[in-house]
């Protein structure tokens, strides 16, 4: 299915696809998470953040469908 994380607080690091993405407070992430990723607080500081994962049985199907996404969106 589908992750999206934003950061309340602090700065999270995603790993996914064999890279590192920092999000930064108020910023968030997008990505399917049928593919290996994992999350980190990359400070010594608190960091916050809200997770929201749909079931991939809600995604899109297809060759034009949300599970056909392999990047990280971050803004």
């Amino acid at each position: 299915g589908m992750i999206m994380s934003q950061v309340i607080m602090g700065k999270l690091s995603v790993q996914f696809d064999g890279k590192e993405h920092l999000i930064r407070e108020g910023n968030y992430a997008f990505f399917d998470g049928c593919f290996p990723h994992f999350f980190y607080n990359p400070q010594f500081k608190e960091c916050t953040f809200l997770l929201i994962t749909v079931p991939s049985f809600f995604s899109l199907a297809g060759p034009n469908g949300l599970n056909q996404l392999s990047k990280v969106s971050t803004i």
